[in-house]
């Protein structure tokens, strides 16, 4: 029994690997449960549609080195430009460790499908499984659960995804800004959210209530009213347990969606 952990994170926990490690080797710990930091890293991974895993064949990663205070480009042109294969695999690419990136996922094969930016935390290791999944279209059941997400240049649409724990209202911190989105609401411990899309009611102001609708009866999953400047020289900071990232409010209409994934 793992103490203290949601039933996401047991999968993940330090703790999961250590008592697997002792199960496979008969009783022999391992000998670091650290994570060492290399000087560059190998990054590689698939694009795949939300939901039902569909690869993304012929698709575009873009990856942009970014000022982590900001989310903002450092250069005007991406450092990689990556068609994806059959089966979606992109990659690998070396990247210094620690800095951070904006990944941009463009489905060259359906113009109609939204873009996706995602920002990281800097990558500490050489990471083979990075997943950039994108909006599947309305048909499928993920597609019905996000169609609802605004497409509007006046606004960005912004997602937060914490990839390895549940956000749990008193055990954890989440804020974007000065506002706290670990509360009862959003992050109580039965509702196990891992993703919060953040998006305007269309009154341009952030009343932080829940949208309601087929978010309510997803798991995992939360949708909070919350209103970003559709401008890409804007941004925001997010902050989980202490740890920050920031993104910038893309247009989106024109520039989709964002995801700001805390590992």
């Amino acid at each position: 029994m793992l103490e203290g952990k949601d039933h996401y994170e047991v999968a993940t926990a330090v703790e999961s690997f250590d008592r697997i490690y002792q199960f496979i080797n008969d009783g022999a710990s391992p000998a670091t449960l650290e994570v060492s930091s290399q000087e560059n890293v190998s990054i590689s991974g698939k694009a795949l549609s939300l939901g039902e895993n569909n690869p993304l064949g012929n698709a575009t990663v873009d990856i942009y080195p970014v000022f982590a205070e900001t989310g903002l480009r450092r250069t005007e042109l991406p450092e990689f430009s990556i068609n994806t294969s059959v089966d979606g695999t992109w990659g690998p690419v070396s990247l210094p460790s620690c800095r951070h990136y904006e990944f941009v996922v463009t489905n060259n094969a359906d113009p109609s499908d939204r873009i996706v930016h995602y920002y990281r935390e800097g990558f500490l290791h050489d990471n083979a499984l990075v997943y950039l999944r994108t909006i599947p279209p309305p048909g499928t059941l993920a597609g019905l659960l996000l169609a609802g997400l605004p497409s509007d240049d006046q606004q960005a649409v912004q997602a937060i995804f914490t990839s390895s724990q549940a956000v749990v209202n008193g055990r954890d911190t989440l804020f974007v800004n000065d506002s706290e989105l670990s509360n009862p609401a959003f992050t109580s411990a039965d509702q196990t959210t891992i993703a919060i899309f953040l998006y305007d009611n269309d009154n341009q102001m952030s009343d932080l209530v829940s949208h309601g609708g087929l978010f309510d009866t997803s798991p995992f999953l939360n949708a909070v009213d919350y209103y970003f400047e559709g401008s890409e020289e804007l941004y925001s900071i997010y902050e989980f347990n202490g740890r920050k990232l920031a993104a910038p409010h893309w247009p989106s209409s024109s520039n989709g969606v964002s995801v700001i994934v805390f590992d």
